[in-house]
């Protein structure tokens, strides 16, 4: 029979600044919910690409020390929404052509909220098996609209960066097995 430590007495909410309450959670994601729901609200009307209008001077004084005080959530917000994002390029624009750093998809927004919060390693069947058995399902689900044979397998990716270099790994994997310094790229 195996001893387990007694039970940690609560802790008081001062020695654990970085945890927040329930209450605090369902704020903060209310408070960032109020912005994105104007963000997505106005994309019509937002330009393609900012990020010439960025002045040399504002830009330098984002420099910063690392701050000794927490800031508030809503300035935080102000300057994110505000300041920052309107000087770069907005590929969520429903008038961005361009290459595809990302395709602002709400669903994956939602999805990635869930995903961070959960926090777990699904790369290894052993430590979240129910988690990868959904990321298997989701690749064979798309090999088989893709129309791939039975035994082709996958993974799914942080964006496209991730996705060529797997493709180039596997390719040269395929093409020249370890003996891969002999191969070229061009």
């Amino acid at each position: 029979m195996m001893d387990h430590p007694p039970p940690r007495p609560a802790t008081v909410e001062s020695e654990r600044p970085l945890d927040l309450s329930a209450e605090q959670m369902q704020a903060m994601v209310d408070t960032a919910m109020a912005r994105i729901r104007a963000f997505i609200r106005t994309l019509p009307e937002q330009p393609v690409d900012g990020s010439g209008d960025a002045d040399p001077v504002f830009l330098r004084s984002l420099h910063e020390p690392v701050p000794e005080a927490p800031a508030p959530l809503d300035g935080l917000l102000d300057q994110i929404f505000d300041e920052l994002a309107p000087l770069a390029l907005n590929p969520a624009s429903p008038g961005f052509l361009g290459y595809v750093p990302g395709g602002g998809i709400l669903h994956t927004a939602v999805a990635d909220l869930i995903s961070n919060t959960l926090n777990r390693y699904v790369g290894v069947v052993g430590v979240a098996p129910g988690l990868n058995q959904l990321e298997a399902n989701v690749v064979r689900w798309f090999c088989d609209i893709l129309g791939y044979p039975a035994d082709a397998r996958g993974f799914l990716t942080t964006g496209g960066s991730l996705a060529n270099w797997s493709g180039l790994v596997t390719a040269r994997q395929a093409q020249l097995g370890e003996d891969f310094l002999r191969g070229v790229i061009y």
